[in-house]
């Protein structure tokens, strides 16, 4: 596939042979291999531990994420903290000009277009594949693969949002830091091969962050989920590594994310028709023959492609003649086509793909999400819909915390194919905070709380103010009747309850007599909540080996 790379004595060869005409940034002597490893990896574990700090501090107020402020979050900290660290290190440490990243036009309308299609084909195959593996392991049922719309579980602007992000910011973000940086920084000294599997691994790694405090996998889900992530590294870097394009990878990983959003490819799922431990090992050799797959599809792109233009052999014949010379003219700059010029084109494909995309699930996609999943007589499931064959199940929740004056708290619960919500019921706890001395003595007044719980036309809500010194207790809840479950089950198996916990007021301190020297603003208190919840839950579903069924995004 490449030149013995220890046979390349001098640079000019590297830069034709080991990089086909695009090097690495850098001017500066480099230190020894092991060394300049070793910056390279400290310069990513500094990343590493920023990125868990604000994935820490955050993942209280975004929640499960994937709403409006975990994007506005991601899209000011991700360029922040995923690349300032290499800027720096860039800038003052190596002493370099300007930044690490290579931007260059070469291969650039075909590298974008080859990007864009292979993301679609990737998460196709992505999809049928592990279908397929789980279909053998009895955990869907065979001939019945259909396409699921996922747009009706969002609003427009979330969408849109959301979209903006994963092509603006995590496409370009990462790939930038671990193909651009990590990847071609390190081939400087290691083989590409070893370049690869270097970035392809802390590609993967750069994601535990997300997985424990936004996923909250388990041990073995995340072991899971991690050769995911580095075997995509892995199909990454080999598109990147063959194409010297971080265009190519930008617009792959943007694609790739973002139809995870759109659709869903699947067979009816047969729940307890598949171990957990079986699921573990279905996804991990979905993810290992997908991107095996990926890798030979892009070295035979290389091969046959790439490689020929590079040397000054464009191959023109056949049907699509006309298109593959009007491509080459692009991707190097032929009879005036400007940077400009290429972009905007390959750009306004990308939209159109995008819509087609879209329209295609609008047209064939299946909004109600029920019937991917096999339940006999269970609600929403094609069976009977009777609840005489469901159990009723408790669990308790305790949430604590601190609210600011006027701040809310959401606590959402959802139904999932497994278990439906019979009711919510909700005890809001809260004391007075001490009094204190400041030249006088200054005694805190009440706070007011309230708690409302909501579902799907039912509202509860009830507010309280303690005593001084005291504790006080507000209580709120909802409860389903059969007919309602059976109603919502049937339009929706996810249908949930929001708990929300307003600090309406928080009361002042006052001086106990006469006029306070001081003004002495509360500004919130603590609060506990119990959340007691009633499930119905089938009787048919082993509660040791549930169904799993994850969408792992690339974060």
């Amino acid at each position: 596939m490449f030149p013995d790379e220890n046979n390349l004595k001098t640079y000019e060869d590297k830069v034709e042979k080991k990089w086909f005409g695009i090097p690495p940034k850098g001017t500066k002597p480099l230190p020894g291999k092991t060394r300049y490893v070793l910056e390279i990896t400290l310069v990513i574990l500094v990343e590493f531990v920023l990125w868990g700090i604000y994935r820490v501090i955050t993942a209280p107020l975004y929640g499960s994420g994937f709403n409006i402020p975990f994007f506005i979050g991601h899209i000011i900290a991700a360029p922040t903290i995923h690349l300032l660290p290499i800027i720096v290190y860039w800038k003052f440490f190596r002493k370099e000009k300007g930044h690490p990243f290579v931007f260059t036009r070469k291969k650039l309308m075909s590298g974008l277009a080859i990007g864009l299609l292979s993301a679609i084909l990737w998460r196709v195959l992505e999809m049928i594949v592990g279908d397929t593996l789980s279909a053998m392991a009895g955990g869907v049922q065979f001939g019945t693969l259909g396409i699921y719309s996922l747009l009706d579980s969002t609003t427009l602007g979330l969408f849109l949002l959301m979209s903006f992000t994963h092509f603006c910011i995590v496409g370009p973000v990462e790939e930038l830091q671990f193909r651009s940086f990590v990847h071609d920084q390190s081939s400087r000294v290691l083989t590409n091969w070893q370049a690869l599997v270097f970035s392809s691994i802390f590609f993967g790694a750069a994601h535990i962050p997300i997985a424990i405090t936004v996923y909250k996998m388990p041990f073995w889900h995340l072991v899971v989920a991690e050769i995911g992530w580095m075997s995509a590294g892995f199909t990454f870097g080999a598109l990147y590594m063959w194409s010297r394009n971080i265009y190519a990878c930008i617009i792959m990983h943007g694609m790739g994310n973002w139809q995870l959003s759109v659709f869903w490819l699947t067979s009816r799922i047969v729940p307890g028709g598949m171990s957990e431990m079986s699921a573990l090992v279905m996804g991990t050799l979905t993810s290992l023959i997908v991107n095996a797959l990926m890798v030979i599809y892009f070295y035979m792109i290389y091969k046959y492609y790439w490689e020929p233009q590079r040397r000054g052999d464009p191959i023109f014949k056949g049907k699509l003649a006309k298109l593959k010379r009007y491509v080459y003219e692009h991707d190097y700059g032929l009879k005036g086509k400007t940077v400009g010029n290429t972009l905007f084109q390959s750009m306004a494909f990308s939209v159109v793909v995008c819509f087609l995309v879209l329209g295609a699930t609008f047209a064939v996609g299946e909004t109600n999400l029920s019937k991917m999943v096999v339940f006999p007589d269970f609600p929403g499931g094609g069976g009977t819909g009777n609840l005489d064959d469901m159990v009723l199940t408790p669990e308790g929740e305790l949430h604590s915390g601190y609210l600011a004056e006027g701040e809310i708290k959401t606590i959402t619960i959802a139904s999932s194919f497994e278990r439906y919500i019979r009711s919510v019921s909700v005890t809001l706890t809260w004391e007075d905070e001490p009094d204190t001395r400041q030249v006088r003595y200054y005694e805190n007044t009440g706070d007011i709380f309230s708690v409302t719980v909501t579902g799907n036309n039912e509202t509860d809500s009830h507010w309280g103010e303690n005593q001084h010194g005291q504790q006080c207790t507000v209580l709120a809840g909802i409860e389903y009747t059969d007919e309602q479950i059976l109603n919502l089950s049937e339009a929706n198996p996810a249908y949930s309850v929001d708990v929300n916990i307003l600090m309406e007021t928080a009361g002042n301190y006052e001086a106990r007599a006469g006029l306070g020297m001081l003004q002495l603003v509360d500004g919130g208190n603590d609060y506990s909540c119990q959340v007691d919840i009633e499930w119905l839950t089938s009787e048919i579903a082993n509660p040791e080996e549930e169904t799993v069924m994850e969408t792992i995004l690339i974060f």
